[in-house]
């Protein structure tokens, strides 16, 4: 069975470690200066986010997809109305909105905001296409194309690749 996991690059949680490493300096000064350990605790806010967002993913597969965040969460193409690329404070994630119309937000793929990802529009094309493959979403023309190219099998990689 075929899948693609999408992950937060390095550089992408980079600013996280680089904030703990400010607020610990603060930390130590501010510790000294008149006691307060306000900045010591964001430094080890900032530095667990770092470690804990490496578990950030979304693995897309051929029955639907699976989104690691706080929880993990599995959805069927089925299950999901729309996938559309939204902003929100400077920064672009993938919006999904079940046919319930509630509305879910993918940690990844995700770009801007100190954490570019040169591959966002390639990932979102991915969930799309797989998307639009299972669910026959597709305009009559490109499901005849997609299944066709596929032999009624979602895409097996990023499209263009």
């Amino acid at each position: 069975m075929h899948e693609i996991r999408m992950v937060l690059g390095l550089r992408q949680r980079f600013m996280w470690l680089v904030l703990g490493i400010v607020f610990a300096l603060l930390g130590v000064y501010m510790l000294i200066i008149e006691e307060s350990y306000f900045f010591l605790v964001l430094a080890v806010l900032q530095v667990a986010l770092f470690f804990w967002s490496a578990r950030f993913s979304t693995v897309v597969h051929a029955d639907g997809l699976t989104a690691v965040g706080l929880r993990t969460r599995r959805l069927a193409w089925q299950d999901i109305a729309n996938v559309e690329a939204k902003s929100l404070l400077g920064t672009r994630g993938v919006r999904l909105t079940l046919v319930s119309g509630r509305r879910v937000r993918l940690h990844v793929p995700a770009t801007g905001g100190g954490a570019n990802d040169p591959d966002f529009d390639v990932k979102l094309a991915t969930i799309s296409q797989w998307w639009a493959v299972a669910t026959g979403r597709m305009a009559p023309e490109q499901q005849q194309a997609g299944l066709a190219r596929y032999a009624g099998q979602p895409p097996t990689g990023y499209p263009g690749r």
